[in-house]
């Protein structure tokens, strides 16, 4: 197993020529206490980075992220560090099950008045907006635990009666909907998603802590891969990276190029590929309305030709692959416009 830690990574030799526009960089493999070769090579540069500070709502365009294991931060945002429950079920909502979730738009910002870190709520369709004081959030210490896959536990702290009045309003639910907001000190079993079972290569990182995140900390598009999609649906269909959620888009390659990827190398950071990502009803949510596509696209123009294939044919059945879920190996600082280097892997997803 390759064992490239945050700081502890043994770089022998970096070698970017730009004539072959190549890498080649040696790790030390732990296990087996050996140099290991990896060939990068440039594939394009970062068009776009998103933070989505609340699991579903809309996310932020941001011009650098930090990466760590754990997932993204942006100054004073952390990628889904919030999400809304259902408190008598313990179950995570999300766009799938109230779509107009994806009309709220969050912001969070320090005031250095009162010393507190102010979460805003913004629904442009109905021009209502709400804060919550963060620093409150945590004082009151009211713990809720909720259920993600797998029936994996997580905590949060509730955000209050204010802020879930608004919620319910904008999406017209009468359920017992609360906001959590989590904190690295909370309990929590959500791991990322990683091992044989869910794809094609065995990656060397193993199950690590992450946030509200669905399998994964990042998650990887590139722009060749939703043009190339566009191509295949009317014009009235067409979707935009928004359809998608990733947290770096890739621009300059080829479409699906992603597919083969192994690490990711972008400045000081290093990604490792982990699994495909499935599409599901989300994709069809249009979110600038809230509204679901009525011939179901793009998922169902991805079913005809993004199914996986090998050994994770039988695991992933119908749910088209689109984008990859990587985790981090090295973490840093990437920004919008930062070259990408990328090593291949034999066989793709």
């Amino acid at each position: 197993m390759l064992s490239i830690v945050n700081l502890n990574v043994s770089i022998i030799s970096l070698c970017i020529a730009s004539i072959i526009g190549g890498a080649t960089i040696y790790f030390i493999n732990s296990k087996k206490d050996e140099e290991e070769e990896i060939e990068f090579v440039k594939v394009g540069t970062i068009e776009k980075l998103f933070i989505y500070p609340v699991k579903s709502m809309k996310g932020i365009s941001v011009p650098y992220i930090e990466c760590t294991k754990v997932g993204g931060n942006y100054k004073y945002l952390k990628d889904r560090c919030f999400m809304v429950v259902d408190r008598k079920t313990s179950l995570y909502i999300g766009a799938k099950k109230e779509r107009k979730i994806v009309l709220i738009e969050p912001s969070l910002n320090y005031d250095s008045v009162t010393s507190s870190y102010i979460l805003t709520l913004n629904c442009c369709k109905n021009k209502t907006s709400i804060g919550v004081n963060l620093n409150e959030v945590v004082k009151n210490e009211i713990i809720l635990t909720a259920k993600l896959f797998d029936d994996e536990l997580c905590s949060g702290y509730d955000c209050g009666d204010e802020v879930s009045d608004f919620i319910k309003q904008v999406l017209d639910s009468s359920a017992d909907l609360r906001l959590m907001y989590h904190t690295e000190s909370l309990f929590k079993q959500r791991h990322a998603v990683v091992g044989p079972k869910y794809s094609n290569t065995n990656p060397s990182l193993g199950p690590h802590e992450i946030r509200y995140q669905d399998d994964v900390p990042f998650n990887i598009l590139t722009n060749e891969s939703i043009n190339d999609l566009n191509k295949r649906l009317n014009q009235n269909d067409l979707v935009t990276v928004e359809n998608f959620r990733p947290n770096i888009l890739i621009s300059g390659g080829k479409p699906y190029d992603e597919d083969y990827w192994k690490y990711i190398k972008i400045s000081t950071c290093i990604f490792e590929y982990l699994k495909p990502c499935t599409r599901c009803i989300q994709t069809t949510i249009n979110p600038l309305t809230g509204e679901k596509h009525v011939k179901m696209e793009p998922l169902k123009e991805l079913r005809k030709y993004r199914l996986a294939t090998g050994r994770i044919e039988k695991q992933y059945g119908k749910s088209p692959v689109f984008g990859v879920h990587v985790g981090v190996n090295n973490g840093g600082i990437i920004k919008v416009g930062d070259d990408v280097y990328v090593s291949y892997k034999k066989v793709p997803f």
